[in-house]
């Protein structure tokens, strides 16, 4: 893979098929928001694995969970720092890329019943 076919940093060997087609839909989703454009693919899959990892803590207190966004972009900064990763987002596009996974996540589900 070259450069220009892979200008966000990860190795195609790195990515199993979910992060690759993940990757890909975020992509196209995002393609005229420049902070998220900047960010590379490993930052938004760490963001994501933040995610599960903040969501997994909530599960079993209640059935549906509602997450506030600013808790988890502090969590995500805080956990980002501990990990020294450099990580710079908005609450915004924070929120955005979760919506954008949950939404990918729904179309593989809709992709299966057929």
């Amino acid at each position: 893979m070259n450069e220009i076919d892979n200008p966000f940093n990860l190795e195609e060997e790195d990515l199993d098929w979910y992060d690759e087609e993940l990757l890909e839909f975020v992509r196209e989703e995002t393609a005229e928001i420049e902070s998220i454009t900047e960010l590379l693919d490993q930052d938004i899959l760490y963001l994501y694995e933040l995610w599960e990892e903040y969501t997994e803590q909530l599960d079993g207190e209640e059935e549906v969970v509602e997450v506030e966004p600013e808790d988890f972009h502090e969590y995500a900064l805080k956990s980002a720092a501990e990990d020294e990763q450099d990580i710079s987002i908005s609450v915004e596009d924070m929120v955005l890329l979760i919506q954008l996974q949950q939404e990918f996540d729904v179309s593989l589900e809709e992709d299966d019943d057929e």
